[in-house]
């Protein structure tokens, strides 16, 4: 009888599977700005996709910059990214362009990338980065 009930038990635990265990959430592995201030390098902790499909780029809607500043700075953006990969270019264009010392605010939006593990980032992500 303690054997067969052993033997359950144990087979409960073989029945749980990996899958069980909670999606690895998206974040940012690293956020770094070019020695020029054109261009910001975004890394996540894994591949990402537009679509909870697994499919689609990454484009300028998954993210918002903004600049703490003195003076003002305004500027507009393109991103660059192939589905899959962990590394996303934020390509900027100046129209008045930021001083040393200023700061720039890099946001991945919720709900607009999700993870290899099929999770969406649920909400705001926020790295600022000090311009050169």
């Amino acid at each position: 009888m303690i054997a067969l009930l052993f033997a359950v038990v144990l087979l409960g635990f073989s029945a749980c599977k990996k899958d069980d265990d909670p999606a690895l959430a998206v974040e940012y592995s690293s956020v770094v700005l070019s020695a020029d201030n054109t261009v910001v390098t975004v890394t996540f902790n894994q591949g990402v996709y537009r679509n909870a499909d697994q499919t689609g780029n990454l484009d300028a809607s998954s993210f918002e910059l903004s600049f703490t500043s003195a003076d003002t700075v305004s500027a507009t953006y393109t991103a660059q990214h192939t589905a899959g990969e962990s590394k996303a270019l934020i390509t900027l264009i100046y129209e008045d362009e930021p001083q040393t010392g200023d700061k720039l605010g890099v946001t991945a939006k919720s709900n607009t990338i999700h993870g290899t593990e099929g999770n969406v980032l649920g909400q705001d992500l926020t790295e600022t980065v000090d311009v050169n």
